[in-house]
């Protein structure tokens, strides 16, 4: 698997989505004809086109921008629409030692199927020096996320953050590389668009679905990664204020899934999820259910509490009105659907570089409710930042 993506990266995939812990990996080159949403009052005839295309034997590769109602366009994201998907004119699956081939491009279809050794990808990751931007702009955003929840029905605000990094160039195969290595437990995803590239590397799945059993993962509350040992973890999980952010992700999915199906959910204990820089509560729902529609799901159930906030309508216009910049496709969706199956990614720990702009642009946020400690929620911020810095190699990052 990790040959086969280091010959994918030298070929400049249009789209690239990998998870080694699942030993799967999604892969595009070149574009055969994209669908796109630039008004969400089209978005009726935008699923018309989807739905039109779901069943054959083409491949979409795609997604959703966090607030797709309000979406404001900007140079920030000038080259991504509300949604968009794309069929590629060659694409690869690589599922369960298998490869699969999407379209006809006999000379990648010949040099991809050559990747039969499984070689480890070497940490290439150069030694550059930054330091973090001043977070009092952020802490105060916090402090009235806190306000609001206390003098409000808000129970839940997701706090966004961004960061600003100037570099003139990225070794975009490198830096997904340093992802992979880093995050094996992760999704790392890599889209390009015009003069931008949307990457990173999600601890979150939102949904998966092979059209007769949905899987839904409930990621929320987190813990920075600083080698405490594992009973100190779970400690510090039962604490009451991580685990009614954790319930309330939880609950608002189970809530979703009894509005489409009476049928019994399975739900998971939650459980520890351990990354280099950061820790994770997770719960797992599956429910066995026919027909639904891949773009259904979505609606439904994005964004979560876990992106956006509790009750979500309430929390995404608190967003709408104190966030000072768009999130764009941060804490978006990012996936694929074809014929058999769809599968959906939470679009956090990512950044958009813009190359004509010479720019970065990081970015991460954080779950806050009534009793959250705001010290401790700017450790756990810098930790998310610290994903997209190290990948591209700044690995002295100081506060």
């Amino acid at each position: 698997m990790n040959n086969l993506i280091k010959l994918i990266l030298k070929k400049n995939p249009t789209r690239l989505i990998v998870h080694p812990y699942e030993k799967k990996i999604i892969a595009s080159f070149n574009i055969k004809k994209t669908i796109s949403l630039d008004n969400y009052k089209n978005i009726q005839d935008f699923n018309k086109k989807i739905n039109k295309e779901i069943g054959t034997e083409n491949l979409l590769i795609g997604g959703f921008s966090f607030d797709s109602i309000n979406y404001l366009k900007n140079e920030e994201w000038n080259d991504f629409p509300i949604a968009e998907f794309i069929i590629p004119e060659y694409a690869v699956k690589f599922e369960k030692n298998k490869l699969y081939h999407y379209g006809s491009n006999d000379n990648l279809k010949n040099y991809l199927s050559s990747a039969t050794k499984n070689k480890n990808i070497k940490d290439s990751v150069n030694t550059l020096s930054v330091k973090e931007k001043n977070l009092e702009e952020w802490t105060n955003l916090v402090k009235k996320a806190k306000e609001s929840i206390k003098n409000s029905s808000l129970e839940k605000i997701v706090v966004a953050n961004r960061q600003k990094i100037h570099l003139s160039k990225i070794d975009i195969g490198k830096t997904i590389q340093n992802l992979i290595i880093s995050y094996p437990n992760c999704t790392t995803f890599m889209y390009k668009n015009g003069e931008s590239i949307f990457f990173g590397s999600t601890p979150e799945k939102i949904f998966d679905y092979n059209g007769e059993v949905l899987r839904i993962q409930a990621l929320a509350s987190s813990i920075p990664n600083n080698g405490q040992k594992i009973r100190e973890i779970e400690s510090s999980f039962k604490n009451s204020t991580l685990r009614k952010e954790h319930n309330i992700v939880v609950n608002h999915f189970i809530q979703k899934i009894k509005s489409i199906s009476k049928n019994k959910i399975i739900i998971s204990d939650p459980m520890i999820i351990e990354l280099e820089n950061i820790y994770h509560l997770l719960t797992k729902l599956q429910i066995k259910i026919k027909h639904l529609n891949p773009l259904n799901i979505l609606e439904s159930l994005h964004p979560s509490p876990a992106l956006s906030g509790y009750p979500v309508d309430d929390a995404i216009e608190w967003i709408r009105k104190y966030e000072t910049f768009d999130r764009g496709w941060y804490s978006g969706t990012i996936g694929y659907i074809d014929k058999n199956e769809s599968h959906f990614y939470a679009a956090l720990r990512c950044a958009n570089f813009l190359s004509n702009k010479q720019t970065i642009m990081a970015y991460a946020g954080n779950g806050i409710v009534e009793n959250s400690n705001a010290d401790f929620e700017i450790k756990e911020l810098k930790s998310k930042f610290k994903v997209i810095k190290n990948s591209i190699g700044f690995k002295n990052v100081t506060a």
